[in-house]
């Protein structure tokens, strides 16, 4: 089995992606960041439960949770780029660090991506089941095993009649 194509990623390119991502985010609400600073301050000490003087004191974990906190209340999507456990508390002006990241190219990952579009679901939502099975915030962090135990999982959901042919299973409402 050959190896997987890897990229390197810095965190600083994550402050950059979220650090984008919030002030186009701001600007879409009608609450630019530099005219409304105030407000965002109390938003983000309220989301991160501290103290916080502006964007750019809080850690890359902490953003993750002020962008998080804002798809929830915001009427469009936003894109949240994940964060690693290992870039977590990286704080701008900290040493840089970096993480390897696998290509879209890798073979697991594709199967795994095919097989949850066939079970019906959109193929971004494969992080929260990733998350969920195994505290990873991207399904190209996994290993190799658990990539290959995500896969027999998958196609045993695909082949079970419970499943409907494929189709997501759906909660239907107790009949009182």
């Amino acid at each position: 089995m050959s190896q997987p194509k890897m990229t390197m990623r810095t965190a600083a390119e994550v402050y950059s992606s979220q650090n984008t991502i919030f002030h186009r985010a701001a600007v879409r609400m009608g609450f630019p960041y530099h005219e409304h600073k105030g407000f965002w301050i109390e938003f983000f000490g309220a989301t991160v439960r501290r103290k916080v003087s502006g964007l750019t004191e809080m850690s890359l974990g902490e953003r993750d949770q002020v962008l998080k906190e804002l798809a929830k209340r915001c009427s469009f999507k936003i894109f949240n780029p994940p964060v690693p456990k290992s870039l977590r508390d990286w704080k701008k002006g900290d040493p840089e660090a970096g993480y390897a990241m696998r290509v879209e190219g890798d073979n697991q990952v594709t199967k795994i991506l095919a097989l949850w579009a066939d079970l019906g679901y959109e193929p971004g939502t494969i992080r929260g089941l990733v998350r969920r099975m195994y505290k990873v915030d991207d399904v190209r962090w996994l290993s190799d095993g658990d990539k290959t135990n995500l896969i027999n999982y998958l196609a045993y959901r695909l082949e079970d009649p419970r499943e409907g042919n494929g189709s997501p299973r759906r909660r239907t409402p107790k009949s009182r």
